[in-house]
């Protein structure tokens, strides 16, 4: 079962996130939703996703500060993280995470953008994987 984990402290933005993955027709993919860093961080522990959207400013730990955690820890590092913010004055005071996080969106974001990365992370459709392609 693929794992889509959507981390973002506003509701609205976890339902559309849900609803344009679910739009995609049944891929076999569970979503798991955390309204803020700390719920996030015990969902990932305790259901291993495969991929994370996740909102840049939340409140408990911040999506900055989860994805230095997750991408410095061996048995989790390798869940894809995608980082989705509004403001690129966040993503300059924040540098060290271009290093860290698999890619980025600024919001708003469109649909499409976001099933490409699904379709690109699970391999399900005809484009490339993202290993090897610019991800930012």
């Amino acid at each position: 079962m693929r794992r889509v984990l959507i981390a973002d402290d506003e509701k609205v933005n976890r339902m559309l996130l849900r609803e344009i993955i679910g739009d995609m027709g049944n891929q076999n993919i569970e979503i798991l939703e955390a309204k803020d860093g700390l719920e996030a961080l015990k969902k990932i522990e305790e259901n291993m996703p495969d991929l994370i959207l996740l909102d840049a400013l939340m409140p408990g730990i911040s999506g900055y500060d989860l994805c230095r955690k997750i991408k410095k820890d061996e048995k989790l590092k390798h869940i894809f993280i995608v980082l989705l913010t509004g403001f690129d004055k966040d993503l300059d005071e924040n540098k060290d995470i271009y290093d860290m996080v698999d890619k980025y969106i600024l919001k708003p974001y469109n649909d499409e953008e976001i099933v490409d990365i699904i379709e690109k992370v699970y391999n399900l459709s005809n484009k490339h994987n993202f290993i090897g392609d610019d991800l930012n």
